[in-house]
């Protein structure tokens, strides 16, 4: 019966949220918010790495064959290294140049799931203070699908667990014409450049 359908339906958006947002969307929140930290922590080092340097090379003026020059061979060797782990800890991101390609690859796997349409929002500046440029930024997409419940909710599985990493902002589940649905969701990458590119 009509009444029947509605209660399945609404059980079935109740049921997509709470998986979505358990299983999914607090792990991956919790993940950018901790590389996020990560990437503050770094930036921060790397900004008093980088003036210790400075400071060592006016330095040197006085005492350019001492233990300065040590010291500041040193300073380079610990700044490298904060590089390279600050570009380990954004690279297990997803690039948002490849974002799309990831949404189309996994609809691809999915009869029954549509991609109607992918748009790039705009990007958000992480700051690691006020007085200084951003270390990254994070750069949300809207996506929105249609399918039945259980081949979205198979998509999202598949998504998630890809090699890639991204956080899920928000996803509303919407029945249009029973059983398909519309789903909006946000994700968001993060990436040291500003722009999009190819989105």
């Amino acid at each position: 019966t009509l009444r029947e359908r509605a209660l399945l339906v609404l059980s079935a958006v109740a049921v997509i949220w709470l998986a979505w947002d358990w299983s999914v969307g607090q792990s991956q929140r919790a993940a950018l918010e901790q590389a996020t930290r990560e990437v503050s922590q770094l930036a921060q080092r790397i900004t008093a790495e980088t003036n210790a340097h400075v400071a060592l090379r006016r330095a040197q003026l006085d005492d350019p064959n001492g233990a300065l020059v040590r010291e500041r061979a040193s300073l380079e060797q610990e700044i490298a290294a904060l590089d390279s782990r600050l570009e380990a800890t954004v690279g297990r991101f997803v690039p948002p140049t490849q974002v799309p390609k990831l949404l189309e690859s996994v609809v691809a796997r999915h009869q029954g799931v549509e991609l109607v349409r992918v748009k790039s929002l705009a990007a958000e500046p992480v700051r690691v203070r006020e007085d200084m440029a951003p270390a990254l930024f994070r750069h949300p997409l809207q996506v929105e699908l249609e399918g039945g419940y259980f081949e979205v909710q198979s998509y999202l599985a598949d998504l998630e667990s890809s090699n890639w990493k991204f956080a899920w902002r928000t996803l509303d589940y919407q029945v249009a014409e029973y059983p398909r649905a519309k789903v909006l969701i946000e994700i968001e990458t993060l990436s040291p450049d500003r722009n999009w590119l190819g989105v």
